[in-house]
Parts: structure tokens; C-alpha cells; sequence
């Protein structure tokens, strides 16, 4: 199987992997087996073995990062974060519902741990607001904004 991506790429070798892509960058990760990652403007590849992960852009490969196989459970619907940034956790949270999400500069450093519902981003979003010092106003069903409680 091969996975195409504007920038590059994602062969797999006998396996089980995700490739995830933005407006500049993929990035694939091997959950089982290995895949070769080849950006579209680059005349060289890596390959990338269970547990690691690799950006690429078009004409460039980042660095080969580690991570917990065992921590990512998106397909079964669930998101592990671990000292994850707020930041990072709304983001993530915003790809798997629909409008816009925005937030609050103050609250981005804040870290949070835990497991947070993709298949229902909302209720993960209510949690948020249940154990941090948060406050989520709604717009519309599709706007929502993420504030430091006051």
C-alpha cells in the first residue's frame, strides 16, 4: 500500500500505520511492521520501524522521533494525552468535529493528562471544562471559544 501525500509518499512494508498531513508537512507513524517514507522533491527515503514517526515536507526529512505505540489509541476513538499542551489537545480535538474552535492565549501552556473521546470531541471539551479552570462559550453549534475561567 501506498499513501500519497502533497509532499511525499508512505510505503508500507507488511504493516499497520498512520500518515497525518497539514499544509506543509506529513507525517507518518508505524504502529507495525515498517513503511518507507519518500518526500515528492527529495531523491532520498527512510525507513521507519514500529514505534517511530517522521515529518516530511516536500523536499525534506525531519528527524526520525520515538513514541509509546501503546499510547495512541485513535482507532479505537480515543486520544491518550500525557503532559499533553492545552493547546495541542484542542487542536487535535478540532480535527475530529466541525466549525471552529478557538482559544484563549493564556490557556495554551497549560498541560493536561488523560483520555479524551474523538468520536465525541464535545463531551471531551466538557471534561476539559469539568476539571481545569475553563470556560467554553458557544456561538453557534459550530463556533466554540475556550477561555480561562474568571
Amino acid at each position: 500500500m501506498i499513501v500519497e501525500t502533497p509532499q511525499g509518499t508512505a510505503r508500507a512494508l507488511g504493516t499497520r500505520f498512520c500518515v497525518r498531513t497539514n499544509k506543509s508537512t506529513s507525517q507518518a507513524s508505524v504502529f507495525e511492521g515498517q513503511v518507507v517514507v519518500t518526500p515528492q522533491l527529495l531523491h532520498q527515503s527512510a525507513t521507519l520501524n514500529a514505534g517511530e514517526r517522521q515529518r516530511f515536507r516536500l523536499n525534506r526529512l525531519d528527524a526520525t522521533q520515538r513514541f509509546d505505540v501503546e499510547t495512541l489509541s485513535w482507532d479505537k476513538g480515543m486520544l491518550l494525552a500525557n503532559n499533553m499542551r492545552l493547546d495541542e489537545l484542542l487542536g487535535e480535538l478540532n480535527r475530529y468535529r466541525p466549525g471552529v474552535l478557538r482559544y484563549h492565549p493564556d490557556i495554551t501552556g497549560l498541560r493536561i493528562s488523560g483520555a479524551f473521546s474523538l468520536r465525541n470531541p464535545d463531551a471531551s471539551l466538557r471534561l476539559l471544562s469539568d476539571t481545569l479552570p475553563l470556560h467554553i462559550s458557544r456561538m453557534t453549534q459550530y463556533w466554540l471559544s475556550v477561555e480561562p475561567r474568571i
